[in-house]
């Protein structure tokens, strides 16, 4: 050993606070110890620690008593005798349940045992089986199974740093399917800005970062995402790099990594609750900086003042005197009026899609093929699902998945993708192999799908293995089945590609959110009992009824009954006509009259969501906002959600439509607007040409000013685009020379539509 690492076991003087936590943490990291239990006190019988460990050989448990003492070990230590000796009284372990004798006794120093100590103890107790572990043989134990502790910082701090690695470990590993945990490479994802306060230029909306890189400039940072985008993926190597040594010793952040719902269970929001529960894990020496990450947002059932009120708290209780910086991972909100809210103190940043290399790279690690492979790059461009798979880590590794075990052919939609993972994921395909029967099958399919009932109803991030084990039991007991239910429970759980059981906290919960609320969806389509309400709008269960429509496929009576319902507040008015695009993708064997009605239904409303914030007719959160920033957000969220091939012919077909009319009120300009808007993004550069021909000078000037930034934003320029290019010359001519008409337009970008004089000009000012 060399000198540095003597001289670290040697400067321990403290047994209880320093050596006996160093010895807690050693003894759980060798294989062979099944069990350790700390005794230390008025009752250890002299045993400071009580190992269980596996004889290999007869198949038998050994227990070691280890007395445990600081400092050298000489021949008249009375103490070292005294505790020998009670170590041969039987004893109980597991709360009274088991009474043991100690086979073995280990006497353990962090410095030396002299020669004469090690041969008076050993012949005076010459019955017994006693070794000695001295400091040489305890820092060869640690550098088999603790290296870590020998890094240049202190002991508790290192184990605290520890834990977080591996808890943070195991949040990666347990969100990726088998094959691929622990045999990829992490595909650094990439930021870029979001914001609802003000119109960002192209280059500001188009740079990505680094979370790094924003975190140097923001200690309150939003990152939201679509599902199955990497966001806890993201948080667990954040928290696995900053709480490695290298990078601890150069910025000295303490990492605090958590799931939200345990943030709210066990801390109410409080931040400073949180931060003083991990001080008393570390040194003293520490706890000036902080890096807080907090996953899964949206994985709490909460409506928009219950999320403002929870973001507030956090703010509140943020303490002012440390240096913390927070991360916060969810799903988007599709709601402004919270996002303008939030942006008061957080700064929000979306997570890139991957590109179309990084998810053929993923796919490839995951699969027995190269990433090379030409056929399959082929296959899967020709394929329909790759014309609308998100990319994701998620999509990207479950298709990985199903190629990885010969499928017939590629799956069509997400939906599809989902169905055809869980089916092989449950065992499916192994009753073709004999290893699993079709009444084993449905039991552990139906008995999947009430956990997720359960867990989304509950919001429950993970169950009790006990639990578990009674939904499994129930379920068996009311049915007339011949079948183990003690089998059916180990097979059941069993199935790691969809669940993690975590044997410390004897656990188990869906490997991934998405997979709860895919079974959850199955339940409802295999039950008839699906309730088309505005909850399907509600962020928390938008996801489950994208997949519960994307089973049903064919459904011309859930898109009319959707369009019946009668919603409660407009923010869920507005997050209808957000989700509506995903909800005609997912429903697309239905005949497309009446995809066409539900399309022209929303986006009508839309346009009258949007008439009546801006005429002062309904007085709400998106009234807080500038009149163009509130017409970008919907422009652009039209423009992402339905941009697609399959609504063309609806989109061609009402912007004909009302380009023939003649004349428009002010809902048909919006929603004319819009469709235009759509048109442009998916590649009509002509987009706007009737409309400016036919109505021209009685656009609103929102409108117009929508056309100007729109048309430039996709275009770049408008040059050798004559009727736009024409257009946007002269209406910015007449503002140079109207100073009325400036100030108009001052007022649509910076004045908040609550504080215009007149609440109604925005619709009604034209340039004529």
């Amino acid at each position: 050993m060399d000198k540095a690492k003597q001289n670290k076991l040697l400067e321990i003087k403290d047994e209880v606070k320093d050596f006996h936590p160093l010895l807690r943490t050693l003894f759980n990291k060798i294989p062979n110890i099944k069990s350790v239990i700390y005794t230390q006190g008025p009752n250890e019988m002299g045993a400071d620690f009580i190992l269980t460990k596996d004889d290999e050989i007869l198949g038998e448990e050994n227990y070691i008593g280890c007395v445990v003492k600081v400092g050298q070990i000489k021949q008249d230590h009375s103490e070292i005798e005294r505790q020998v000796e009670e170590c041969k009284i039987e004893r109980t372990i597991e709360g009274g349940k088991k009474r043991i004798i100690l086979n073995e006794i280990w006497v353990i120093s962090n410095s030396n045992i002299t020669h004469n100590a090690q041969r008076k103890i050993s012949t005076k107790f010459a019955s017994s089986n006693i070794k000695f572990i001295a400091y040489e043989t305890l820092g060869k134990l640690i550098d088999s199974h603790y290296p870590a502790y020998w890094d240049d910082i202190d002991f508790k701090t290192g184990a605290y740093l520890e834990s977080v690695r591996k808890f943070a470990d195991n949040l990666r590993r347990s969100n990726l399917i088998s094959e691929a945990a622990g045999t990829i490479d992490y595909v650094e994802q990439r930021l870029k800005k979001e914001s609802v306060n003000r119109k960002m230029s192209d280059k500001q909306r188009l740079r990505q970062y680094g979370v790094k890189q924003v975190l140097s400039s923001s200690d309150l940072l939003m990152i939201e995402a679509v599902m199955g985008t990497g966001k806890s993926t993201l948080l667990a190597n954040l928290a696995m790099d900053m709480a490695s040594v290298v990078s601890f010793n150069s910025n000295g952040n303490i990492p605090i990594l958590l799931p939200f719902k345990e943030f709210i269970s066990d801390f109410d929001c409080d931040v400073s609750s949180l931060i003083n529960s991990v001080k008393t894990k570390i040194s003293k020496d520490y706890g000036k900086k902080f890096l807080v990450m907090l996953d899964g947002f949206d994985e709490s059932k909460m409506d928009s003042r219950e999320k403002l009120s929870k973001i507030e708290k956090i703010v509140t209780t943020k303490p002012a005197e440390l240096e913390v910086g927070l991360v916060i991972t969810t799903r988007g909100f599709d709601d402004p009026e919270l996002e303008k809210s939030l942006e008061k103190s957080f700064d929000r940043y979306s997570l890139c899609p991957l590109t179309t290399k990084q998810v053929v790279s993923l796919i490839g690690q995951v699969c027995k093929v190269k990433v090379g492979n030409r056929n399959l790059i082929k296959d899967l461009d020709k394929s329909p699902l790759m014309k609308v798979l998100p990319k994701t880590p998620i999509s990207a590794l479950l298709l990985a998945k199903l190629l990885n075990e010969n499928i017939q052919e590629i799956p069509s939609t997400m939906t599809d993708l989902y169905g055809k993972y869980m089916e092989l994921s449950l065992g499916r395909w192994d009753m073709d192999k004999g290893l699993q029967s079709q009444q084993e099958y449905d039991v552990v399919d139906n008995v999947t799908i009430e956990l997720a009932r359960f867990m989304m109803d509950n919001s429950l991030y993970e169950v009790s293995l006990g639990d578990a084990k009674e939904l499994v039991n129930r379920y068996v007991n009311s049915r007339n089945l011949r079948i183990d239910k003690d089998e059916v429970f180990e097979l059941w759980k069993g199935k790691a590609d969809i669940f993690v059981v975590n044997r410390y906290k004897n656990t188990i919960r869906f490997r991934h959110r998405t997979f709860a609320e895919y079974f959850y969806a199955a339940g409802l389509d295999k039950n008839h009992n699906a309730l088309i309400s505005e909850r399907m709008f509600d962020t928390y269960w938008s996801s489950t009824y994208f997949f519960f429509i994307g089973l049903q496929r064919d459904c011309p009576d859930i898109l009319e009954e959707i369009g019946k319902i009668n919603f409660s507040s407009d923010a869920l008015r507005l997050m209808r006509v957000f989700n509506s695009g995903d909800y005609m993708l997912a429903a697309y064997l239905t005949p497309y009259t009446v995809v066409k009605k539900f399309f022209n239904d929303s986006m009508a409303d839309a346009a009258r969501i949007y008439c009546d914030t801006v005429s002062g007719k309904t007085k709400g959160g998106l009234s807080s906002l500038p009149t163009i920033s509130l017409l970008c957000i919907l422009t652009h969220t039209f423009c992402d959600t339905l941009g697609f091939e399959y609504f063309s012919e609806a989109i061609d077909e009402r912007s004909l439509e009302l380009c023939t009319r003649g004349v428009l009120n002010d809902v048909e300009s919006v929603e004319l607007f819009w469709l235009n808007s759509i048109q442009l993004s998916m590649g009509d550069k002509n987009a706007y040409d009737k409309m400016l021909e036919n109505y021209g000078d009685s656009i609103p000037l929102a409108l117009q000013r929508g056309i100007v930034e729109h048309a430039n934003d996709v275009l770049k320029s408008t040059k050798g685009h004559t009727i736009v290019d024409r257009f946007i010359k002269k209406h910015e001519r007449k503002i140079k020379k109207n100073l009325t008409l400036k100030q108009s337009v001052y007022d649509l970008y910076l004045e908040p539509i609550l504080s215009l004089d007149k609440l109604d000009s925005n619709s009604d000012i034209v340039v004529s």
